[in-house]
């Protein structure tokens, strides 16, 4: 009885040291792969044998094979990946901005409207000449030029977020059935014990994926299994069942700046659909916050310089008279509208098609008369903008100036939160991560311990070898 309690001791210690082998194998097999948590295997000892009084142990076996893994950092690093994932949208759009509102070559917004009045200014100095007025009109349709320039480049950058928001709905609809999938994994193979180590890993991966791309809380039950919410919105996961995003087009919002044809963020199965504006944080917040906030606000105030910028000229040059003796013309065409205002910007068709139509003088037949050129001078330096407290100039510094703070603090929360970032994926690495030389080590003791098992079991087969001859 004992030399067959040996095998068995000897065969039990075979296994146990071949399962330690295949997961340290296992465990540098995946020394690279993203997401890991290296696994151990849990030894106990066999439950003894009695025999009279005597209670003989029988070896080893295997509990359960698990990961090494911290809950509380997986969580606080898939916490910490929305906000990083917000600051990076957000920076891609700032930097795109900054890039159209800078003065290049001496050609910006502010020295073509200084040019603008500069050159009515001159104009008032020689009020007959038809060469300055060909130049007056020649730099308004560089000015005009200037304010399409920006509009149709912030409509770009909006309509460029608008493809990334629809990635970023594709990939978190790729996640949610993903997770939804694992969820029914795990919940299959743990349903007799033990632990799917390599799914969780996958799941907790995918999670954290997620949490970059969207705000998500995450709550599980009694049974391992995951439900996802979309923060203040409703559930994305539930176990295996799923609940989609998905998008739609807008017609234009003159409130928050966006142009016709934006994309609008809905759920599935949920009253009233829309979540657009419950998307915080996150990519999908910051893509949002990006082109409805930032630089739909830019787009607007953007819209009320070309607007009211027009208006106020067009005010003035209809009390005027031209070199062809007419009044009451349009030195723009009057903007029916504030909602693109500044891409629809146009001189008006009289003054189009002849410069003699610009007005200068406040009686008819005054060649030399300048008062309407002084009066459309003054306009530059009048506040007439933001309610009578700001002149163009003040307007569209403060935009640009506005568009420059958000970059910056954008820029220096990112540099903040890529730390804390790294900090985490260090920590999660230092109690997760494989170790080379750990599991070299470990090799060479579960190989000794094969070994060893094997030599307990020849030794065993000797001793009953011995027995039998005895016996013949």
């Amino acid at each position: 009885m004992s030399s067959v309690n040996i095998f068995q001791t000897g065969k039990s210690g075979l296994f146990a040291s071949r399962s330690q082998l295949a997961t340290t194998g296992h465990n540098v097999a995946n020394v690279n792969t993203e997401g890991y948590s290296r696994q151990r295997v849990e030894q106990v000892t066999a439950p003894p044998s009695q025999i009279g009084t005597t209670v003989f142990g029988t070896g080893t076996k295997i509990k359960t094979i698990h990961r090494v893994n911290d809950e509380f950092v997986t969580k606080q690093l898939s916490r910490e990946a929305k906000l990083m994932g917000q600051y990076e949208e957000k920076d891609l759009a700032m930097t795109q901005a900054e890039a159209v509102f800078n003065e290049i070559n001496n050609e910006g917004m502010n020295r073509l409207m200084s040019r603008y009045f500069n050159e009515f200014r001159k104009l008032g100095n020689e009020p007959e000449s038809e060469a300055l007025r060909s130049t007056v009109r020649e730099t308004s349709e560089q000015l005009i030029g200037d304010f399409k320039r920006i509009a149709r480049s912030m409509n770009d950058i909006q309509k460029n977020i608008d493809i990334r928001l629809e990635s970023s709905v594709r990939q978190t609809n790729e996640y949610v059935a993903r997770i939804a999938d694992l969820n029914h994994q795990i919940k299959t193979y743990e349903i007799h014990g033990g632990e799917a180590a390599d799914l969780r890993d996958s799941r907790d991966l995918a999670i954290k994926k997620l949490s970059n791309i969207a705000d998500v809380e995450i709550a599980s039950n009694e049974r391992g299994e995951l439900t996802i919410s979309l923060r203040d919105a409703g559930p994305l996961v539930s176990g295996s069942l799923i609940n989609k995003l998905y998008l739609n087009s807008s017609k234009a919002d003159v409130a928050s700046g966006l142009p016709e044809g934006s994309m609008r963020v809905y759920l599935e199965n949920r009253s009233p659909p829309e979540v657009t504006s419950k998307l915080k944080n996150s990519r999908l917040g910051g893509l949002v916050e990006a082109r409805d906030k930032i630089l739909g606000e830019a787009r607007k105030r953007l819209d009320e310089l070309a607007y009211t910028f027009a208006t106020k000229v067009n005010d003035v040059h209809r009390q005027g008279f031209n070199l062809n003796g007419s009044t009451g013309m349009n030195f723009f065409k009057q903007p029916k509208q504030l909602e693109g205002a500044a891409e629809l910007l146009s001189l008006s068709d009289e003054v189009k098609a002849d410069a003699n139509n610009i007005a200068t003088a406040l009686e008819a037949d005054s060649p030399g008369d300048n008062r309407l050129v002084q009066h459309i001078a003054k306009l530059q330096h009048s506040k007439i903008m933001s309610n009578g407290t700001s002149t163009f100039d003040d307007h569209y510094n403060a935009t640009v100036a506005d568009l420059a703070t958000v970059s910056q603090k954008n820029k220096q929360f990112m540099e903040h939160q890529g730390h804390i970032v790294a900090q985490l994926e260090k920590l999660r690495e230092s109690i997760s991560g494989v170790s080379l030389d750990e599991e070299t080590t470990n090799l060479v003791q579960f190989q000794h311990a094969f070994d060893a098992s094997a030599k307990v079991i020849k030794v065993a087969y000797e001793m009953l070898d011995t027995v039998l001859r005895l016996r013949g």
